[in-house]
């Protein structure tokens, strides 16, 4: 069986979450978009957890007390989780962290590795050991057939066709901005701003602690809520205005954020958003996340 008679295993392999995706051999010579997928890609949190307590899971039995990417969703409460990533500042420094996390997605996609090729993305300019650390990984550890790894931007520019252009990604740890020439990525002119969604997320951490209530050890419901209500004003000024005005003179800005208790259901396991106004306790004149 040569390489094009083979299924692809896809991962997006972002600081915070990973993507993932397969296609078949099926699928891959009948040329199927993401929509027709038989298996649509899934998101995996691309880290280890430690609850603050002794868990009586099996996963924390098995794991040495960790949770590994997604099982952390079968906890009742993601209070005080105790965080170790595979990526730090947008580079994988524990490779062992990161093997455990890739054989939970395959594990659970029910992916097996040695009968798959492999498409993986990196970061701009990703330095030679680090690479070598990637080869060892999906070569001697998953046994993988072939693999291709490409920065995000060289992949976007691909999928969209974008022949000369600038495309700006914007992750975890860091953005980037990278010419696009040619339909190839100019990686020796990109820049980097070590500015991303955690920096983000940590600054809101603070703001809503100090205005409404201590949430400086839930980075999870912070972070979801980020995701959720956070987005780029169209014309600051104005926006910032309507934010101060009251809800019966045509505020349109404000929104309640509900913050997750042990009886949430898993829909709604990081809290969910609802139009200001109609919650029944608030906990101080003014504030935006709330108990229900």
């Amino acid at each position: 069986m040569g390489l094009d008679d083979k299924g692809i295993v896809v991962l997006d392999n972002g600081g915070y979450n990973i993507k993932a995706g397969y296609v078949s051999a099926e699928e891959r010579s009948r040329g199927c978009d993401v929509q027709s997928l038989s298996s649509p890609p899934e998101i995996f949190p691309n880290a280890v957890a430690k609850p603050p307590k002794k868990s009586s899971s099996v996963a924390t039995k098995r794991n040495g007390g960790f949770l590994v990417s997604a099982e952390l969703y079968d906890l009742p409460s993601y209070s005080g989780l105790f965080f170790r990533r595979p990526i730090e500042r947008g580079y994988v420094k524990e490779w062992d962290l990161q093997r455990d996390v890739w054989k939970y997605i395959f594990t659970r996609s029910k992916v097996e590795p040695k009968e798959n090729c492999f498409v993986v993305t990196e970061p701009i300019a990703l330095p030679g050991s680090l690479r070598r650390g990637m080869d060892e990984l999906v070569f001697e550890e998953f046994g993988f057939a072939s693999y291709y790894s490409a920065p995000p931007a060289a992949l976007v520019a691909r999928h969209f066709d974008i022949t000369d252009g600038l495309v700006l990604d914007s992750g975890f740890s860091f953005s980037h901005a990278v010419p696009i020439l040619n339909s190839g990525a100019q990686q020796q002119y990109s820049r980097r701003l070590d500015l991303g969604g955690k920096v983000l997320t940590n600054q809101l951490k603070e703001v809503v602690s100090f205005r409404s209530w201590n949430m400086m050890d839930e980075f999870l419901v912070i972070n979801a809520a980020k995701e959720e209500l956070c987005y780029v004003a169209q014309d600051f000024l104005a926006e910032l205005e309507d934010t101060r005005l009251p809800l019966s003179e045509g505020n349109k800005t404000m929104i309640d954020y509900v913050l997750p208790t042990h009886a949430s259901d898993k829909e709604n396991r990081f809290g969910y958003s609802r139009p200001s106004g109609t919650s029944k306790k608030m906990l101080k004149k003014g504030a935006s996340f709330i108990f229900d």
